[in-house]
């Protein structure tokens, strides 16, 4: 026959109540393992609910500590015969040397010496090195469109083979004249 088996709310122990009375053992077991099965599933869904919201909350707390993006160097954007011709001022400069001053207080006689320290330089957006004097100048724009994106196109114009112009990026891609 058949069977409906269910918890009387009542009670402080769950016990099993059969509304048609049956003495088989099987159907006792049945109940039992039909009140087993819903006990399973709602610890199922109550785990996956606990999971998600402890999930969603270790993400936001990751991504609240992530460090900010970092841009490629400014020695990926160097480009020989190239100067800036928009408004710009040198920053630290040497007023002896009329150079940049590396970290070890010399003069900067290299392009990666150059670039990387505009890298590392609060401030720069950009630098030019000419190679015949090994002079490096470190470069913050006064003007839009390149105060805002130094690796915009128009910031960029033709010179000189031996002096190479390189900008921080602003972002991942890099627009580049061929």
């Amino acid at each position: 026959g058949s069977r409906l088996c269910y918890r009387q709310s009542l009670s402080s122990q769950a016990q099993m109540t059969y509304i048609e009375s049956d003495p088989l053992k099987e159907e006792k077991q049945g109940c039992r393992l039909q009140l087993r099965m819903r006990i399973l599933l709602r610890c199922s869904v109550l785990l996956v609910v606990v999971s998600a919201t402890a999930g969603a909350l270790i993400a936001r707390m990751t991504a609240a500590q992530a460090e900010p993006q970092k841009w490629p160097s400014s020695c990926v954007t160097a480009q020989n015969a190239t100067a800036t011709c928009q408004a710009f001022k040198l920053i630290g400069m040497d007023p002896e040397t009329g150079g940049v001053v590396g970290r070890s207080g010399k003069d900067i006689a290299t392009i990666e010496e150059c670039c990387g320290g505009c890298d590392a330089t609060e401030g720069c957006q950009g630098w030019m090195f000419e190679s015949l004097p090994k002079r490096c100048g470190w470069i913050s724009f006064t003007a839009d469109p390149c105060m805002s994106n130094p690796g915009d196109l128009s910031c960029r114009c033709l010179t000189h083979p031996g002096t190479t112009f390189g900008f921080k990026p602003t972002s991942q891609i890099i627009w580049m004249n061929r």
